[in-house]
């Protein structure tokens, strides 16, 4: 076997077993077992919105109050003291395009 052959064959090697590691831990995954029915009753919607909605303490970031306008969060900030957290993603400017 050349150079080249041997690393692809030990780079497929790799992938298949990576994705049968990922199809059993998808297998065992708690929402596999749910058995969701194609039509819900609202009791039964209520049960698994509740199942799937994040607890209080899953989310302690909800809690701070936001501001879309910079101006208006350099106001607050200035007003309190505080410094200002500007939280951007993607690259893209905060709430820019998506």
């Amino acid at each position: 076997m050349t150079c080249n052959k041997l690393n692809m064959f030990i780079a497929l090697s790799v992938v298949l077993s990576l994705a049968r590691s990922a199809n059993s831990l998808l297998a065992e995954s708690a929402i596999e077992n749910l058995n969701v029915p194609a039509t819900l009753t609202p009791q039964q919607f209520a049960d698994y919105q509740a199942l799937i909605k994040p607890a209080v303490h899953e989310s302690p970031w909800a809690k701070i109050s936001w501001h879309a306008s910079v101006w208006e969060a350099r106001q607050q900030a200035a007003a309190e003291g505080k410094p200002i957290l500007i939280w951007s993603g993607g690259g893209s400017p905060p709430l820019g395009a998506c």
